[in-house]
């Protein structure tokens, strides 16, 4: 996401544009989600894997939002179809 930021501004991605700790890169990742999208990171930060039907249960919720969230950089995926889970 930051390479593509930095490419639409016209420049050319330097190394030092890179140069950011974990928690940067983290709370950078967590301010492009919705409120909603947040709140279910929140509820499974602590599983080492999910799939969307315990994302949306450890979240509260009815429907889950996660689809955007899954291809974020960093999110793995396991598996496919239903029986695909993240981690």
């Amino acid at each position: 996401m930051r390479f593509l930021e930095i490419r639409r501004t016209g420049r050319t991605p330097q190394p030092a544009d890179f140069d950011h700790d974990f928690p940067s890169l983290i709370a950078r990742t967590l301010s492009t989600l919705t409120a909603e999208e947040r709140h279910v990171m929140r509820s499974v930060a602590l599983l080492d894997a999910f799939d969307l039907d315990l994302a949306t249960a450890a979240a509260g919720l009815r429907l889950c939002p996660m689809g955007r969230v899954t291809l974020l950089p960093g999110t793995r995926s396991v598996g496919h179809g239903a029986g695909r889970s993240f981690g």
